[in-house]
C-alpha cells in the first residue's frame, strides 16, 4: 500500500520488495542456473503482489474464452509518443505477443516489479552465462504459455488464491507479474543481442538454429519507437559508434535488416580508412579514461607535494613520501632496498592526510592528456560522421537514456547489458566533510574483507600443524613432504579417528580455498608492514610443509607464508573494525573486556563467531543500501542519508574487539626433529635428538630420563611388553594432552611403581587403575600425581590390564 500510495521511495520500495519475495529463495541453484524470477519467489508475497496489480486492458476474448491479447508492462524510458500495430501477415506467437504493444499498467507498484525483475534477470544472465539463443528459447516458451492461457485456467488458479494449498506449486502464467515477467525477458533478449554483436561481432541467436526465430523477433519489435534507439545506445556505450558502423556496412551482421537502413544511409561510402582512424581514437581515450579511474581508486597524493603514490597496502598507516616509511638501516628505502638519491618530498604523513588522486599534480598532466586525447577523438568522428547521413540516428542512439539496474560501490571495469551506478564515482570530495571521508574509509576496507570468513580455519590448521608434527619430522622432511600428503585422510583416520578426521578434512578445505583465493586475488603476494613478501606457490595443496612452518625467528626470515596470510587478513580485520568505529561513533571493544586472542579464532569459538559477525553480509549489507538511497529522478545517490544508515545498521561491528598481535600471541618457532638418533652428552641439544634403549626419540634429555625411569620400574614389577592394539584408542584418547600433562602422567606411574611391592594383585588380567586404588588406599589418580582426566581417560586407564600398560 505504501508503495501503491507513492509514500516510498521508487528504489526504496524495489529493495524492500524484492527482500519480501526473494525471501524464499535460498536454492544455491538459483544463483548458476538460468530460472525466472517468478520460480524463485515467495508464493505467498508474490500471489498478494499480483492481487493488488490492476491492468487495464481486457485480454479474454468473450465468445471464445481464449486470450485475444496480451497485456504489457512498458517502462516509461522505452514509452513512445505512438505505439503502431504490427502485422507481418502470419499470425504466429509473435505476432499475437506484439499486436497490441501498450502499456497496460501505470502504477509505482509495477514499476517496482519490473525493476526487480530485470535486475534479477540480468543477474541471472551474467552468473549462468546464458547465451542470446537460451534467452530467445525461453522467451518463445513463455509466450507460448501465456497465449494457451485461457479463462478456465484465469477461473481455476482465482479459486486456488482463494483457497491455497501450502503444498502445490502456483503459476504465475496469465497473471500481471507473468506479463510484466516477459516484457522484461524480451528486453534483455534484445540487450542481450546487441552485447554479443559488440564483444564477439556475432550473436548466437542470430547464428543458430533459432535464427528465423530471433530475426522475427527483431523485425517486429524494431519498428515501435525507441527500441532501436535502446539497441544500438548497448553496442556504442560497450564498443563505440566505429564498432556500430563496422556492423552495419556492407558484409556486416546488421546489413539485411530492413529497419538497419536508416542507420546505415551512407556508411557504405566510408573509407575504411576513417572507420579505422574512429575506431583507434575510441580506444586510446577508453584505455586513458580507465587509466585515469584506476588511477582514482589506488592512488593518492601526498599533503605536502601533491605527488602521487599507490596504496598497495595500509599496514601502520604511515607514509613517507618517496620512500618507504620505516626505511632500512636508519636510511631510505624504495621497495625495502636502500637507496642513495630520494624520490618525492620526503615528508611523513598518515594516510587520512593524503589527498585523492584529483588533487595532485598527476592529475592535472592526466586531464590534459585526456583532453588532448578527446580533442583528437571529437575530430576523428567529425570527420566520421559528415560522411553518415545517419548521424541524427547515432546521435539519438548515443543519448538515449538507459535507467540504471545494478548499483555498487565502485565501477566494475566493463558495465554490463545496462549502465551500473557506481557510489565512489558520484560521491562528493569535499575534505571538509569528515562523514564522508569516513564513509570512503569503509568503502575502500570492503575488498579486503573477501578472505576474512576463512581466518578461523588458517589458524586452527595452523596451530594443528605446529602442534602435531613438532618433534616429529627433521626440515629434510618438511622441504620434502607435500601438504596435501599430510592431510591424507587415510592417515588422519588412523591417527586421530573418524570423526576427528572428518572435522580436520572439513578445515583443510576451507583452509585451501580461502588461501589459494586470496593468492589470486594478490598476485601470490603478502604483505609484512611495509615489506612485500613474495609467495612461490599459487596452490597450498602442492607446497611443501616447510612452506607452512614458522622455521625461523622472524616471518619473514624464512618460509612461513601461512603465518604471514594470517597476520595479514588480521590486520584487514583491525583496521576494518577501527573505521567503523570512527563513522559510527564507537569504541572498540566496548562490548568486551579485552582484545582477542589471536588462539581463540578456531572454528565455532567466540573469536570465531566475532570475526564472522564482522564480515558476514557485510558486502551484501552495504550493497543494499547503496542501492536503497539512489534517487531515481535525481540519477544520484543520497548520500547524507546513506552515511546515517551505514553508521546506523554497522554501529555494532564499530563496537567489536580488535585481535591481538598474531607475531606475539599466536606464532610458535617449530621445533624440528635432530638428525642424531643417539644420546648426546652435549649441552646444546637444540638440533639433537635422544633415542631410547628400545629404539623411541625424544626431544628432552629429562623426558628420556624419566621414560627410562618408569620402564624399569615396570619391568622389575614384572609388567612385560604385551597387547599392542589398543594403541590407536590410546592415541585417540590423550589426543589433546600437552606435553606438561605427559610428564604429570608418567611421574605418576612412577610414584606409584616405587610404593608398590611386588605381589599377586596385579595379575595379567587384572584391571590396571582400579588395582593400584585398592592395593594402595588411594581415593584417585590425581592423589598420587595423574594430571586431569575426562570421563573417558579416566576409564581408559582404569580399564587397561596388567599386560597393556607397556
Amino acid at each position: 500500500d505504501l508503495i501503491k500510495e507513492r509514500r516510498i521511495e521508487h528504489q526504496m520500495a524495489v529493495v524492500h520488495l524484492r527482500n519480501l519475495l526473494m525471501s524464499s529463495a535460498n536454492d544455491d541453484r538459483n544463483k548458476t542456473q538460468f530460472i525466472l524470477p517468478t520460480k524463485c519467489f515467495s508464493q505467498s508475497i508474490a500471489l498478494l503482489t499480483c492481487r493488488s496489480l490492476t491492468c487495464q486492458v481486457s485480454d479474454f476474448c468473450k465468445e471464445s474464452k481464449k486470450r485475444k491479447l496480451m497485456p504489457h508492462y512498458i517502462p516509461s524510458w522505452l514509452r513512445g509518443d505512438s505505439q503502431p500495430a504490427i502485422n507481418n501477415g502470419i499470425d504466429d506467437d509473435i505476432y499475437w505477443f506484439l499486436r497490441s504493444y501498450r502499456n497496460a499498467f501505470d502504477c509505482q507498484l509495477a514499476d517496482a516489479i519490473f525493476d526487480i525483475m530485470m535486475g534479477i534477470l540480468l543477474d541471472r544472465v551474467r552468473s549462468s552465462n546464458s547465451t542470446s539463443e537460451q534467452l530467445l528459447i525461453l522467451l518463445q516458451q513463455t509466450i507460448y504459455h501465456e497465449r494457451e492461457f485461457s479463462q478456465i485456467d484465469h477461473i481455476r488458479r482465482a479459486k486456488q488464491v482463494l483457497q491455497p494449498d501450502q503444498q502445490a506449486t502456483v503459476s504465475f502464467v496469465g497473471s500481471c507479474l507473468g506479463a510484466i515477467e516477459a516484457d522484461a525477458l524480451l528486453i534483455c533478449l534484445v540487450c542481450k543481442i546487441a552485447e554479443e554483436l559488440s564483444t564477439t561481432s556475432q550473436a548466437s541467436a542470430l547464428c543458430g538454429i533459432y535464427s528465423h526465430l530471433a530475426t522475427d523477433v527483431l523485425d517486429n519489435i524494431m519498428v515501435l519507437p525507441k527500441w532501436p534507439d535502446l539497441f544500438f545506445s548497448v553496442i556504442v556505450r560497450l564498443r563505440g559508434e566505429g564498432h556500430l558502423a563496422s556492423l552495419l556496412n556492407e558484409g556486416g551482421v546488421l546489413d539485411n535488416f530492413d529497419w538497419c537502413e536508416p542507420w546505415k544511409q551512407g556508411i557504405s561510402l566510408l573509407r575504411h580508412d576513417i572507420m579505422a582512424d574512429l575506431t583507434e581514437a575510441e580506444n586510446n581515450l577508453r584505455n586513458a579514461q580507465r587509466d585515469v579511474m584506476q588511477f582514482h581508486q589506488h592512488y593518492r597524493a601526498c599533503p605536502h607535494c601533491r605527488g602521487l603514490f599507490g596504496v598497495d597496502q595500509r599496514n601502520c598507516g604511515q607514509f613517507t613520501c618517496g620512500r618507504d616509511a620505516h626505511g632500512v638501516g636508519g636510511g631510505p628505502a624504495v621497495g625495502g632496498q636502500a637507496v642513495r638519491e630520494t624520490f618525492g618530498c620526503g615528508q611523513t604523513f598518515s594516510i587520512d592526510q593524503s589527498l585523492p588522486y584529483n588533487q595532485s599534480r598527476q592529475h592535472t598532466e592526466d586531464q590534459a592528456a585526456l583532453q588532448q586525447l578527446s580533442g583528437e577523438y571529437e575530430r576523428k568522428k567529425n570527420i566520421f560522421d559528415e560522411f553518415n547521413n545517419g548521424a541524427a540516428l547515432r546521435m539519438r542512439a548515443t543519448q538515449f537514456d538507459v535507467p540504471s539496474m545494478s548499483f555498487h560501490v565502485r565501477r566494475e571495469l566493463l558495465d554490463g547489458i545496462f549502465p551500473s551506478a557506481n557510489l565512489i564515482d558520484i560521491m562528493p570530495e569535499e575534505e571538509s566533510n569528515p562523514g564522508t571521508r569516513l564513509l570512503i574509509g569503509i568503502l575502500d576496507y570492503l575488498p579486503n574483507l573477501e578472505h576474512l570468513s576463512y581466518l578461523p580455519y588458517m589458524v586452527e590448521f595452523y596451530v594443528f600443524v605446529h602442534k602435531t608434527f613438532r618433534h616429529m619430522v627433521t626440515k629434510e622432511q618438511a622441504m620434502n613432504t607435500k601438504v596435501e600428503n599430510i592431510m591424507d585422510e587415510h592417515l588422519l583416520t588412523n591417527r586421530f579417528g573418524s570423526i576427528d578426521c572428518a572435522n580436520l578434512q572439513h578445515v583443510w578445505s576451507k583452509v585451501v580455498k580461502g588461501v589459494n583465493a586470496f593468492l589470486d586475488a594478490n598476485d601470490s603476494v603478502v604483505n609484512w608492514n611495509c615489506e612485500e613478501v613474495n609467495v612461490p606457490f599459487r596452490d597450498i595443496t602442492t607446497c611443501s610443509l616447510m612452506s607452512i612452518l614458522s622455521e625461523m625467528e622472524h616471518p619473514t626470515e624464512g618460509h612461513d607464508y601461512l603465518f604471514l596470510i594470517i597476520n595479514e587478513l588480521v590486520l584487514r580485520y583491525n583496521n576494518f573494525v577501527k573505521s567503523v568505529g570512527a563513522i559510527t561513533n564507537s569504541d572498540n571493544g566496548e562490548l568486551y573486556e579485552e582484545e582477542i586472542h589471536p588462539r581463540t579464532l578456531v572454528c565455532a569459538s567466540k573469536g570465531s563467531i566475532i570475526v564472522n559477525c564482522a564480515v558476514s553480509n557485510t558486502q551484501s549489507l552495504i550493497d543494499t543500501l547503496v542501492e536503497s538511497y539512489w534517487m531515481k529522478e535525481e540519477r544520484n545517490f543520497n548520500t547524507e542519508s546513506l552515511t546515517k544508515a551505514i553508521s546506523y545498521d554497522m554501529e555494532m561491528i564499530g563496537r567489536l574487539p580488535p585481535i591481538k598481535a598474531p607475531l606475539i600471541f599466536l606464532r610458535e618457532r617449530f621445533d624440528f626433529r635432530g638428525c642424531s638418533l643417539s644420546i648426546i652428552n652435549s649441552e646444546d641439544t637444540s638440533d639433537a635428538c635422544f633415542c631410547s634403549t628400545d629404539g623411541r626419540f625424544f626431544a628432552r634429555h629429562e623426558d628420556l630420563s624419566l621414560y627410562e625411569e618408569v620402564k624399569e620400574s615396570a619391568m622389575k614389577h614384572g609388567f612385560s611388553q604385551g597387547n599392542s592394539n589398543i594403541r590407536h584408542t590410546m592415541v585417540v584418547t590423550f589426543q589433546n594432552f600437552s606435553h606438561d600433562a605427559w610428564t604429570n602422567l608418567l611421574e605418576g606411574l612412577r610414584n606409584i611403581l616405587g610404593h608398590l611391592q611386588r605381589s599377586e594383585f596385579l595379575r595379567g588380567d587384572a584391571q590396571f587403575g582400579r588395582a593400584v586404588i585398592n592395593a594402595s588406599a588411594i581415593p584417585t589418580l590425581q592423589a598420587v600425581g595423574f594430571p586431569a582426566l575426562d570421563g573417558t581417560q579416566s576409564n581408559f586407564l582404569n580399564s587397561i590390564t596388567k599386560n597393556e600398560v607397556l
